[in-house]
């Protein structure tokens, strides 16, 4: 049976989108926000996959990767279960992937460490708006902010045909590349 609560967890991942946009477009320039938008687009991409599950999984089996923080895990499963993305999407939650589990986005560096990696900022908000309109599969959740914004539409291009499907064997060739890079 599908988790009940797992659209709770969609509008969460459409609001953090939205606040990751906001705070990106009204930003002044002398402030950098690039740690604050990077944690709302990857805890976005957390909760689009973990509703994802919750559709596809039972209850047992959502329990056992509900608490998961990994983006990498919780993309498996996802694909697993019947996910299609594409492999530039996949590729930027890759990109957040460490930073995101290590939550550096939220606490920043450990003492002794000088560098992580993060993903462009210019690629990871189409790719999360896209992760978004594939799991809901409507376009309007994302564009209506999920729920009443006043009498306009947000714009924002639907997303690409797939063009390198991921499936497991594909995952697993993009983390040998990441894992290459760390």
């Amino acid at each position: 049976m599908a988790n009940k609560n797992s659209w709770r967890k969609m509008i969460l991942a459409v609001q953090y989108w939205h606040t990751a946009r906001l705070a990106w477009e009204n930003a002044p320039r002398e402030i950098i926000l690039n740690d604050p938008i990077c944690h709302l687009l990857s805890h976005s991409m957390e909760l689009a996959l973990k509703h994802f599950l919750g559709k596809t999984l039972s209850n047992t089996q959502y329990d056992g990767v509900s608490r998961s923080h990994s983006l990498r895990t919780l993309l498996s499963k996802a694909i697993e279960e019947g996910l299609m993305i594409d492999a530039a999407e996949a590729s930027c939650i890759l990109a957040m992937e460490k930073a995101h589990r290590a939550f550096v986005f939220r606490y920043g560096l450990k003492d002794g460490e000088s560098q992580y990696s993060s993903a462009r900022l210019d690629l990871c908000f189409p790719c999360t708006a896209y992760l978004i309109d594939r799991i809901s599969e409507n376009p309007d959740v994302l564009r209506n902010g999920y729920g009443h914004l006043g009498t306009s539409r947000f714009n924002f291009p639907d997303p690409p045909p797939i063009t390198t499907l991921v499936d497991l064997a594909f995952l697993a060739q993009l983390f040998s590349a990441f894992d290459k890079k760390a």
